[in-house]
């Protein structure tokens, strides 16, 4: 009988086995541990069958001890009572064949699984999901490496969900189109390279606002736009450095609190832009500090950066300083805006020729 017995831990080994002797017109349904404790057999579903397309036989898989008797139960078909196959573990980790009228007991006592997977075709699998994954990802004798590769082929084929969840990358890297189906989230950060555009928008559209979120960094500009506004808080404190000039305008605008409130955090030009697209909603944040002081740091950022204050307000600066006259209490007086048209940077002295010109 072809066998596999690797270590797992300090007293558990993973045996893999072939069922050399099926039960006819009966295919195995599910694996079960007997142990010992305190003399005392106990069961519970423990294991996994892996299955081929090209194979009429199964192999089975499952973390024992010496003395533990795996016991496969089979499809009861007309029967009353499944039929089952019982295998024991014997010291040399080998596992043996026994008789059923074998059985050195009456009754055992049944322990509920210690785990569980459930696949997207109704099948249950009562295998540890990590150990199955290093199983999975693990180079194996050939016999037992068909039956993991044919077991991921069939998931792969009737039950995708299942073998975008488990299937080791090298599998998944080719079948990015079922990455993208069943795990988005998944496909965008380990396989993003490998999505066309239309892969890469179909994923982006399924993520969750959470998921989102955490992969905006990820996310090509081109299509960030979408999340702007949704996400505006998270961002500007997560993602500040990674936003262009315009991502960054639209988040101040779409959550001018935080913009404000982590103005400072960035260069100066950055922060004028934050600062143009969020102090209607300074007397809100600045309470506690003196109005001149805001009103100096307006004037020098309008003075430096007179551009980035008109993109951020286009209506101009009549719409500017009539908001920071109503909503602030800071205002202007003819000879100051003079003064200020004289010191401004250029990009903005025509803007403001203008706007003084419409006063007199």
């Amino acid at each position: 009988m072809n066998h596999n017995i690797r270590k797992i831990s300090q007293h558990d080994v993973r045996v893999a086995f072939e069922l050399t002797h099926p039960i006819a017109a009966s295919d195995p349904m599910e694996v079960w541990q007997i142990r010992f404790h305190q003399e005392s057999p106990v069961s519970r579903p423990q294991g996994l069958i892996l299955e081929s397309n090209h194979q009429k036989t199964r192999a089975v898989v499952v973390n024992a001890r010496p003395g533990d008797i795996v016991v496969i139960r089979h499809k009861a078909g007309n029967e009353n009572m499944a039929p089952y196959q019982c295998y024991l573990i014997g010291d040399t980790l080998e596992p043996r064949l026994i008789e059923n009228s074998s059985l050195p007991f009456q009754s055992v006592a049944i322990a509920p699984p210690a785990s569980r997977i459930e696949t997207d075709d109704g099948r249950v699998i009562h295998y540890n999901e990590h150990d199955l994954k290093k199983l999975l990802q693990g180079k194996h004798p050939r016999w037992l490496q068909e039956y993991v590769d044919g077991q991921l082929r069939r998931w792969r084929d009737h039950a995708p969900a299942t073998f975008v969840r488990l299937a080791p990358q090298e599998w998944l890297a080719r079948e990015v189109i079922l990455v993208a189906i069943y795990d988005p989230y998944l496909a965008l950060c380990d396989y993003r390279d490998s999505l066309t555009q239309n892969q890469l928008e179909f994923c982006l559209r399924r993520l969750s606002g959470d998921a989102a979120r955490y992969l905006f960094g990820q996310i090509p500009r081109k299509l960030r736009s979408q999340h702007l506004k949704e996400h505006a808080n998270y961002i500007l404190e997560n993602h500040l450095h990674q936003l262009s000039d315009a991502e960054l305008r639209r988040c101040s605008w779409s959550d001018p609190l935080t913009a404000f409130k982590i103005r400072h955090s960035v260069a100066p030009r950055r922060s004028a832009i934050m600062l143009a697209s969020s102090y209607t909603i300074a007397w809100i944040r600045n309470h506690r500090n003196p109005r001149e002081t805001l009103r100096r740091e307006i004037l020098n950022s309008l003075l430096q950066y007179p551009d980035e204050w008109l993109k951020s307000n286009p209506k101009g600066f009549e719409s500017i300083f009539k908001r920071l006259d109503s909503l602030l209490g800071i205002s202007f007086g003819s000879a100051q805006l003079i003064d200020l048209l004289q010191q401004m940077a250029p990009k903005g002295r025509c803007a403001l020729s203008r706007y003084i010109s419409s006063r007199i």
